[in-house]
């Protein structure tokens, strides 16, 4: 009979109370967010922690809210409760797409932002777009708090910016409301499976020029983690569209990503992707702006 690791379970209803937790385990604790990943990591890996600080009763780490240009989403705030209030607040419609291909209804139910930002799976469906959008995270301790622009968040696969003792307690992104962005996934079965290649673009014009004025593009799945594609956007910024700039742009992307070869996709058939998803999205949000001028 295989003997069952036991371990200290709380949860507490005050960020204050799960920091003091944090601080007495000093690294021997994990925090349970949604626990799509945690869960699966002790029972299939025997990853057992000495304790667990289990999260979902702290309400102040729940919902979004929209001002002065900024939005704000609490890290313990479920995917599903994100799209449900896409129509709500101005939450970035490429963002919003993102919540509605992670995994399936029953994961989304569960699932966190902040547990998937934290998970740091070169793979995840919300790095991307929060890449792409400039975002900020806001992440506690017992002594105090920092905030890390998402870039610098994720160091590598599994491993994110987060020191011992510490919580990523909201997320803040900057809304720009004449933008027009695209997230697009390649999945083996669409969203209930990992990206084998996840694409985020945003392009803000300028004005009566039809120019491109700002640029974002951002890779999933293909780097050790989410990258930004600086110099397809350089590509784009200040130039009028146009299919050669748009597929100029598109292979500064492949070359910008270190894709490998795996069980889901080999390294070449996903430079491909990244070639035919970044052309894609990038007229997906021309004709949104087009539309919408």
């Amino acid at each position: 009979m295989r003997r069952i690791k036991t371990f200290d379970y709380y949860r507490p209803s005050t960020l204050k109370g799960a920091l003091s937790l944090l601080r007495v385990y000093d690294g021997e604790a994990k925090v349970l967010a949604g626990g799509t990943d945690l869960l699966i990591s002790m029972k299939m890996k025997g990853q057992v922690p000495g304790a667990i600080i289990n999260l979902k009763g702290i309400e102040k780490l729940k919902g979004a809210s929209f001002s002065n240009g900024m939005l704000k989403i609490g890290a313990l705030s479920t995917i599903h409760s994100l799209c449900n209030l896409s129509d709500k607040l101005q939450i970035p419609s490429m963002f919003a797409t993102a919540c509605g291909s992670l995994g399936t209804p029953q994961v989304r139910n569960i699932a966190t932002v902040g547990g998937n930002l934290c998970n740091a799976s070169p793979a995840a469906d919300l790095s991307p777009s929060l890449l792409a959008l400039e975002a900020k995270l806001r992440i506690v301790c017992p002594t105090g708090e920092r905030t890390v622009p998402i870039s610098n968040f994720f160091l590598g696969p599994g491993e994110a910016e987060l020191r011992r003792n510490e919580i990523l307690a909201d997320i803040e992104i900057p809304v720009e409301p004449r933008a027009f962005g695209v997230y697009l996934k390649h999945s083996l079965r669409r969203s209930t499976d990992l990206a084998v290649v996840g694409v985020a673009v945003s392009l803000l014009f300028g004005g009566d020029s039809h120019r491109v004025k700002e640029a974002s593009i951002a890779l999933g799945a293909v780097a050790p983690t989410p990258i930004r594609a600086r110099t397809a956007e350089g590509i784009l910024k200040g130039e009028k569209i146009s299919k050669k700039l748009i597929q100029r742009a598109a292979r500064a992307a492949v070359k910008e990503s270190k894709p490998i070869s795996d069980v889901r996709a080999s390294a070449d058939y996903r430079k491909e992707m990244i070639r035919v998803l970044t052309e894609r999205a990038l007229w997906m949000a021309v004709r949104d702006y087009k539309k919408n001028r």
